[in-house]
C-alpha cells in the first residue's frame, strides 16, 4: 500500500491527495449529503478527518520508507460552518517538527477563495519502521 494515498475512511469520503512533498501535503475533498448534519451542514467529524489526515501524511511523506505515524493527539478549531456551497475544500498540511519519536504538524481547511473553515494541530507518534 502507498503509505501517503488515503485509504480506509478517507477513501470512502472521497479525499484525494493532489499534492505531496517532504513534510508537507494538499488534500482535497468535497461535502456531500451523506455527511450532513440535521442542520444541513457538514458533521465536524469530516472537517476533522481532513484535517487529521492532512496532519498524519505530512509527517508520514518526511519520514524514512516503511515508517510510519499514528495521531496520538489532534486539537481541531472550526472556523466556518461547511455546506454546499462551500464546494470542494483543500486541507494543507505540514509538519512543524519531527523528534525521533514524534511528529509535531498543522492543518487547515479552505475552499477555492482561500475562506478558512477549520484548523487543527497534532502530536503524532512515529513508529520504528517495519521489517
Amino acid at each position: 500500500m502507498d503509505r501517503e494515498q488515503p485509504h480506509g475512511l478517507t477513501k470512502l469520503l472521497g479525499i484525494e491527495l493532489v499534492e505531496a512533498e517532504e513534510g508537507y501535503v494538499v488534500l482535497t475533498g468535497t461535502a456531500t449529503p451523506d455527511v450532513y448534519n440535521m442542520l444541513g451542514i457538514a458533521h465536524g467529524g469530516f472537517a476533522a478527518t481532513l484535517l487529521d489526515s492532512a496532519c498524519g501524511l505530512a509527517a508520514t511523506s518526511a519520514l524514512p520508507d516503511a515508517s510510519h505515524c499514528v495521531t496520538l493527539e489532534v486539537k481541531v478549531a472550526y472556523h466556518a460552518a461547511i455546506t454546499e456551497d462551500a464546494g470542494e475544500l483543500r486541507a494543507i498540511g505540514n509538519v512543524l517538527s519531527l523528534t525521533r519519536r514524534t511528529a509535531y504538524a498543522e492543518a487547515k481547511l479552505v475552499d477555492a477563495n482561500g475562506k478558512l473553515y477549520g484548523s487543527a494541530t497534532s502530536t503524532l507518534y512515529i513508529a520504528p519502521q517495519r521489517t
